[in-house]
């Protein structure tokens, strides 16, 4: 292995990071160098994205997605299809698809281990078993590399976990078929390995659940292949490649329970990438089942209000591109190749910002409604009065109660409005989104998408962009006619 001097991490020039999009819109930027078939991450603010092949690739970049800047790190040895995943201040990258010079079998084992932290590289490691295709993730302390195809050749049917404090290996055992290029998917506890490729109908499904520290399997409800997914709030949500009636289907696991349901999606695009942007679930681009074309489309689900809304694409028809889903609100897809003669990768990053957390929560409940907890607000989506997508929600709310939404110009403190416990903390011409009344859903969940066109403050008006307005939920609680339930409160800024 190369010493850490040599292969420490450098500066470069900033990207020329473009103001945030629009709802609806996508953004460009571009790598310093081409890549295909990448691993990637994200990690905090920053992106991973690392080695690559056509012509096969050795450089790391480390994005800051904040400032702009953009550093440069190398792998020991060039190569592609790697698993890459990130855990406190370590980037993990592991296995391969490498050069003939580098190995004859076309893989690699090297494990490649960046400390962010001192921007050095710890002792190299090699997989248990060497891989390429291979998927990457991390949690709990833990990073996964799943599936992949070996030197057989045959597919890999165990996942190969490194202990990130005690640098030890250890193997699980996959049910199910064996399978590579694993999409590895994660949240705050759960991991879940989804579909992949190698052999017919790959619709297994590998679940970790770091609270437990325990596995669990299923399959999709129906015989499908290829699938991908994306994991928010504790549900797994997964979209087929098969063409006829399950491709117009999106399944979704509940994690807890390990049950499915199903929604019909907009319509079928094959192997999109897709991300997770709590509380929207991404797919991007992919391929039309009737044609070879892609699709210059995204879809985006609104998990909370259980809307679909389509966008166009961004320019992302690109094969062999890596997406990376962040929690603070961007999807980046980084490379590919989109001119399969020249055998060239792409340098194209294309990025697409949902904006999941709006305004400044303040007037904090601390009356519990059933639930046992106070109802609490959130908005997501655009604070922008032109694109007209914000969407409110009142988390732990009382499940099957009819509630809705306060909207006022000013904050306010009202003390038990009513007789009612909690307080009423919008005030000045106080209007209610009466055409958004809702029942609260099985999660607890009261949400609507409101139009800030339309908003009853004293004669009913538009939102004024640079105004700042206040909003709370209020719903009945059980048993019936049982006093109303006050949640906290929001007050968001508004933008042309």
């Amino acid at each position: 292995m190369m010493s850490p001097i040599s292969r420490a991490i450098t500066g470069v020039a900033p990207l020329v990071l473009l103001a945030s999009s629009a709802f609806g819109q996508w953004t460009s930027e571009r790598m310093l160098h081409r890549r295909t078939h990448a691993g990637a991450t994200g990690l905090g603010d920053l992106i991973i994205v690392a080695g690559g092949g056509a012509p096969y690739e050795d450089s790391v970049e480390i994005i800051d997605t904040r400032s702009g800047s953009s550093s440069v790190a190398h792998l020991s040895i060039p190569r592609s299809s790697l698993g890459v995943a990130a855990w406190d201040n370590y980037a993990v990258f592991a296995g391969g698809d490498v050069s003939v010079w580098l190995d004859p079998r076309r893989l690699t084992g090297r494990v490649d281990v960046l400390d962010l932290t001192t921007n050095s590289w710890a002792p190299q490691l090699e997989l248990p078993v060497p891989v390429k295709y291979v998927g990457g993730g991390a949690i709990d302390g833990k990073a996964f590399f799943a599936g992949g195809i070996t030197a057989g050749p045959s597919t890999a049917s165990y996942a190969q976990i490194l202990d990130l404090t005690t640098f030890t290996w250890t193997l699980y055992p996959l049910p199910g078929n064996p399978r590579s290029q694993i999409d590895v998917r994660t949240d705050d506890r759960w991991l879940c390995l989804v579909g992949g490729g190698g052999v017919q109908s790959n619709n297994h499904i590998d679940v970790y659940d770091s609270l437990t520290s325990t596995w669990q399997h299923t399959t999709t409800p129906t015989l499908t292949a290829l699938n991908r997914g994306a994991v928010v709030d504790g549900s797994l949500y997964v979209v087929s490649c098969d063409p006829g009636p399950q491709e117009e289907l999106m399944m979704i696991l509940d994690l807890e329970a390990m049950t499915w349901s199903t929604v019909p999606r907009q319509g079928g695009r094959c192997g999109p990438y897709a991300g997770a942007l709590d509380p929207f679930v991404v797919f991007a681009s992919g391929r039309d089942q009737s044609s070879p074309w892609f699709i210059d489309t995204t879809d985006i689900y609104n998990t909370w209000t259980r809307e679909w809304l389509t966008i166009p694409g961004g320019g992302i028809l690109r094969t062999g591109a890596t997406a990376v889903a962040r929690t603070t609100g961007q999807l980046w897809i980084a490379g590919g190749q989109r001119d399969p003669a020249s055998g060239l990768g792409s340098v194209a990053v294309s990025v697409l910002e949902l904006a999941p957390h709006i305004g400044t929560a303040y007037c904090l409940a601390t009356t519990p409604n059933s639930t046992g907890v106070p109802a609490r607000m959130r908005a997501a989506g655009m604070t922008s009065i032109t694109e007209n997508y914000l969407t409110l929600a009142a988390l732990d709310a009382p499940p099957g109660q009819l509630g809705l939404f306060l909207v006022g110009a000013q904050p306010a403190l009202v003390v038990s409005p009513g007789g009612a416990p909690g307080n009423l903390c919008v005030g000045s011409a106080v209007g209610r989104l009466a055409g958004h009344v809702r029942t609260v859903d099985a999660e607890g969940r009261l949400a609507a998408t409101i139009d800030l066109t339309q908003l009853p403050l004293g004669p009913t008006r538009s939102a004024v962009a640079g105004e700042t307005l206040y909003f709370q939920a209020v719903m009945r609680d059980v048993p019936p006619g049982a006093p109303l339930h006050f949640s906290d409160a929001l007050a968001i800024t508004l933008t042309q």
